[in-house]
């Protein structure tokens, strides 16, 4: 049973080089069971090589209700967005909000968090909602996280994301860090095998 959160943005080179970059993310995540989706607060402006630390509830993306085990293979899609307008933001936020009313979806975290019963709601109403905002949406990245890994991250784990771009007259670069923790109950060796209780390296 897991919780996963985006917990720091780190601005290596900042795309807005007058005023700084403000970002913030909206982050899909997809299992078996259910999805989620959750957008995170703005960061203030941030320069060459400033991080942010987001509280661990505005950031988590999976679990956000409780630990939740994805029974399978979960999919997460961070969308990032570098802010112009604050506008933007709201009309990011309400088509998020519109579109999980319309499937039922469970609003957590205030206005910035939805999480649903259905599979396959959250990309058609992400994709509704990026087309709102106007904002520059520089930092796009997939990642799965297989089952066969999930155990181990109960433990607690954290890995990065970044990802860069330059053309003629900007550049960016930017890192998410990633972090995951939660418990285990019935857990196997690999293989099937249940460890012995008294075994010095035995597993949950």
């Amino acid at each position: 049973m897991l919780r996963m959160r985006v917990a720091r943005v780190t601005v290596h080179e900042d795309y807005d080089d007058m005023t700084n970059d403000i970002v913030y993310c909206t982050i899909q995540s997809e299992a078996a069971v259910g999805s989620e989706i959750v957008v995170t607060p703005m960061t203030p402006a941030l320069d060459e090589g400033k991080s942010y630390d987001f509280s661990i509830g505005q950031g988590i993306f999976w679990g956000q209700k409780e630990p939740t085990s994805p029974a399978g293979n979960l999919m997460v899609t961070y969308d990032c967005f570098e802010n112009d307008d604050n506008s933007n933001y709201q009309k990011l936020l309400d088509e998020l909000a519109k579109g999980a009313a319309a499937v039922g979806g469970s609003g957590v975290a205030g206005a910035y968090g939805w999480v649903f019963t259905v599979i396959g709601a959250v990309s058609g109403i992400v994709s509704a909602g990026l087309a709102m905002d106007g904002d520059d949406h520089l930092l796009n990245a997939n990642q799965i996280i297989p089952l066969d890994k999930q155990l181990q991250l109960t433990n607690g784990s954290y890995w990065t994301i970044r990802k860069a771009d330059s053309g003629w007259t900007w550049a960016w670069d930017w890192e998410l860090r990633i972090e995951a923790w939660g418990c285990a109950e019935y857990g196997e060796l690999v293989g099937g095998q249940k460890p012995d209780a008294g075994a010095p390296d035995g597993g949950p």
